[in-house]
């Protein structure tokens, strides 16, 4: 085995022990009522969790942190201004202001944004993505604010969901699938992950992806969908028209390589790599 197949294989294991330690979190604050299934608390075990596990992950010249997005919260102290996982150019960016909610940084520094709830459902969805959306403002080309100046994100900015958990109660329903796929006014969001099912494989996880076409993919995948499929399966949701030659799909699928891929998604995205940017290039140019 060669070195670099060998620290693979490491890397490999350490993800997955995250998983484990980030469910276990999860698992034991749900028992003990800290958690609701539509609320994690900010500052919350689960939360630092997942960004221990990037911050092993990501190369050292990227800071992980919660907290604020300047100007776009300038004047709020509340939680709900605050990102659960701010991924951020650390060399450049100025130092960070700190709150006792977490950082403030600068949109121009900030590559992406991750949106941690407990549950997959139709209400987890839509907050997850209503919190999102409100930085819309920034992903305009140009984007201003009267106070500060230019103020816009990235071009390589990203943004993606991350679910605890599938209940088995909810494994029928794809309301929640069809949500997701209302995101065409998002910049660059890729879908995201869920941790576990509960149900058979508890070790796999669920891969959330968004698919652009120039036709609705169900009627490509009629024959491939069974009436009893579940969501413990692969599905798609209803297709969504953005435009008279766009529409929007998100599928779910499950493996138990898909947490790692998750974390070397977001690394491609890092380093704009090709294969990981090509899908988000159709989305709705802003």
């Amino acid at each position: 085995m060669s070195p670099q197949d060998e620290s693979s294989i490491q890397q490999s294991n350490r993800n997955l022990g995250y998983r484990q330690e980030i469910l276990e979190v999860y698992k034991r604050a749900k028992a003990n009522g800290e958690i609701t299934n539509t609320t994690i608390p900010e500052r919350h075990a689960v939360k630092s969790k997942f960004r221990d596990c990037l911050e092993d992950f990501l190369p050292n010249k990227l800071g992980v942190a919660s907290g604020h997005v300047l100007p776009h919260s300038l004047g709020k102290t509340d939680d709900n201004s605050q990102y659960d996982i701010i991924i951020y150019d650390a060399i450049n960016a100025p130092d960070s202001t700190s709150r006792s909610e977490g950082k403030i940084i600068t949109a121009e520094c900030i590559l992406g944004v991750l949106e941690i709830k407990p549950t997959f459902n139709d209400q987890t969805v839509r907050d997850a993505l209503s919190h999102l959306k409100e930085l819309k403002p920034l992903m305009k080309r140009g984007a201003k604010t009267q106070k500060n100046g230019p103020a816009q994100l990235p071009q390589n900015f990203f943004c993606a969901t991350i679910f605890c958990m599938l209940k088995k109660a909810q494994k029928e329903n794809r309301d929640a699938l069809k949500t997701l796929a209302d995101h065409a006014d998002l910049k660059r969001f890729f879908g995201g992950l869920i941790l576990e099912k509960e149900g058979p494989n508890k070790n796999a996880s669920g891969k959330l992806n968004a698919i652009w076409a120039n036709e609705p993919v169900m009627k490509q995948r009629d024959n491939q969908q069974s009436a009893d499929r579940t969501l413990f399966d692969e599905v798609t949701s209803d297709t969504l028209k953005v435009n008279d030659d766009m529409y929007i799909t998100m599928s779910l699928s499950w493996d138990e390589d898909y947490f790692s891929q998750f974390l070397y998604k977001i690394k491609g995205l890092m380093k704009g790599d090709n294969e990981q940017t090509a899908h988000l290039n159709n989305s709705t140019p802003l």
